[in-house]
């Protein structure tokens, strides 16, 4: 197959998302297939994007505003379309008027992260009631969908759509990762890897629990100490970090947080891709949801519940856990079926079945 993979992404090459499609795209090169990277990005990245490509042909379509974002995507599709792809891959995105004529010339496949309507309600309104009134033009005229939860599969906002569909939990690529041998802190040291500015990674929870743990140390990486009213003496808020200089954070902990307040965006299942990191490395994690790799929980993984009182009702159960691993890492035999061998030969059978069928 010529896969084309269309994604937008703002943040650079640095986040977590393009680190995914890397990990992806190499594997679909192991399996024997080509890989287009077709990136829509803000200006001044382009230079990064194809650097970071690792010879993956790449086309960066960079903007300035909304009118400029417009025009850039249309260009997009045209150069999708003059490189003869036998499919498209992409990340949903919000609705451009071409994308319907551009999606009956060739098959597109779309991944599905969130949900869309539940997420853009916390942002900004016109951005929320451009994409509820116009998502349908999208999701109508896909091929398929690829869900990282079973929840999202099954969700009223995307099943109705009626569209072939396989569930995926995110993957990685676990040699990435160092495996290193668990620290021997005096205390317990938690660490938490996110983005700034997103309510329902629960930071605001983890401050709260260093309050009541004084001798705990814990290590905030993405958010910006603007983002908080006031940080405890234990609490160190580093803001972006790319993972040269994260890592040497995470080795030394004993534990991590996953997100805590997914409830915000109507989320009780999820694979995210932190989590994942945190396992490659090791560390044991608190969630305050299901994961879509270890429906039945894992003596890893501490669920503490989906709701807004669940780090504030468990601080002993996190206390137990936290000390019951200190000196210890999770097993790579554990989490083996996480690795982008295993998930991506699923994902490529399904992207398979529709380039085969827009080809007869």
């Amino acid at each position: 197959m010529h896969i084309a993979y269309i994604f937008h992404l703002v943040n650079g090459p640095e986040s977590g998302v393009f680190k995914k499609i890397m990990d992806q795209s190499r594997q679909w090169i192991k399996y024997g297939e080509d890989v287009v990277f077709f990136i829509l990005t803000r200006e001044g990245l382009a230079t990064s994007f194809h650097a970071a490509s690792d010879g993956i042909p790449t086309f960066v379509f960079e903007y300035r505003g909304i009118t400029e974002r417009l025009s850039r995507v249309s260009h997009l599709y045209t150069q999708v379309i003059n490189c003869s792809m036998s499919i498209v891959y992409c990340r949903y995105d919000l609705y451009h008027p071409a994308f319907e004529g551009f999606a009956k010339r060739i098959p597109v496949i779309m991944e599905i992260n969130s949900d869309d309507i539940s997420e853009f309600r916390l942002g900004n309104p016109v951005r929320h009631w451009f994409n509820y009134l116009t998502r349908r033009y999208v999701l109508s005229n896909v091929k398929g969908l690829i869900f990282e939860s079973h929840q999202l599969a099954t969700s009223p906002h995307f099943i109705h759509f009626g569209k072939p569909s396989l569930v995926v939990g995110n993957s990685i690529n676990l040699n990435r990762f160092q495996h290193a041998p668990a620290p021997k802190n005096a205390n317990p040291v938690i660490v938490f890897i996110g983005s700034a500015n997103e309510p329902w990674h629960g930071t605001d929870k983890i401050v709260w629990l260093a309050q009541r743990l004084r001798n705990w140390r814990f290590d905030l990486i993405g958010p910006h100490p603007r983002d908080f009213k006031g940080i405890p003496a234990n609490v160190t808020v580093h803001g972006f970090l790319n993972q040269g200089e994260y890592e040497p954070l995470i080795v030394q902990a004993d534990a991590a947080m996953g997100p805590l307040s997914l409830y915000l965006i109507g989320k009780h299942e999820s694979s995210p891709l932190k989590v994942r990191e945190y396992l490659a490395y090791g560390l044991p994690t608190i969630l305050g949801h299901q994961d879509t790799d270890f429906p039945g929980g894992a003596p890893f993984l501490l669920q503490i519940g989906n709701r807004p009182d669940n780090v504030m009702n468990n601080v002993s159960e996190i206390e137990k856990f936290v000390n019951s691993w200190r000196g210890k890492r999770v097993s790579r035999d554990c989490i083996h079926l996480l690795d982008v061998s295993i998930k991506e030969e699923k994902r490529l059978t399904f992207l398979k079945h529709f380039a085969k069928s827009s080809e007869r």
